[in-house]
């Protein structure tokens, strides 16, 4: 069985810019969703303050999805700084 996919956005992108990807997934029989991040959700890290904000919609997707599948891993795909935050994540 495929493992579960989370796309996390880039900086400062709203999820809507990868429901094509995320649909493309789907149709090859990856469960897929996108971290349902707005624009606006990213302005409280503007500055180099912290990111826990988007850790907590990750958290949040990740635990929801695994659920959902019954599955203890996921595939992580992180859309430039979405790449590094997910290694946070992971970390």
């Amino acid at each position: 069985m495929p493992l579960p996919t989370v796309i996390i956005p880039g900086y400062l992108a709203d999820a809507s810019v990868y429901h094509d990807m995320a649909r493309t997934l789907q149709q090859q029989g990856l469960p897929t969703v996108t971290v349902p991040l707005r624009r606006r959700d990213w302005f409280p890290t503007i500055g180099s303050r912290s990111v826990v904000p988007i850790l907590r919609y990750i958290d949040r997707t990740v635990k929801q999805l695994r659920d959902r599948h019954n599955s203890d891993r996921i595939n992580p795909i992180g859309h430039s700084a979405g790449g590094w935050i997910a290694r946070i994540y992971l970390g």
